[in-house]
């Protein structure tokens, strides 16, 4: 079945463990299992670090803001770290409603 919405994830490392995710187009039901994919394999990686750019998503909706917290929980038990960073209005409003951007923005006293 298919939906209308796309969605590209690719994983780049920065530095050593720390890695990047671009996300671009919509993160809804029919796309968050390929973000998901994409974040496990990261870790499976060893990422000690993930931040996941989210400037070129135009849409996400609950499964997507699932799939960003679980894998936030899955790194941090081991010992690791997933932020976001970007976000159009549309994305920022919904990070911000759910309570999303409080939990996984980067604080300025984190910043390496």
């Amino acid at each position: 079945m298919t939906n209308g919405h796309e969605i590209g994830c690719d994983a780049r490392n920065d530095d050593g463990n720390a890695w990047s995710v671009l996300v671009r187009g919509e993160v809804d039901m029919a796309t968050a299992p390929r973000l998901a994919e994409v974040i496990d394999d990261t870790i499976a990686k060893s990422a000690h670090v993930i931040v996941v750019r989210l400037e070129h998503v135009s849409f996400i909706d609950s499964a997507g803001l699932g799939v960003l917290l679980k894998g936030a929980q899955r790194i941090e038990a081991l010992g690791g770290h997933l932020y976001l960073e970007g976000a159009t209005p549309v994305v920022e409003r919904m990070l911000t409603v759910s309570g999303v951007n409080e939990r996984l923005r980067r604080k300025p006293e984190e910043d390496t």
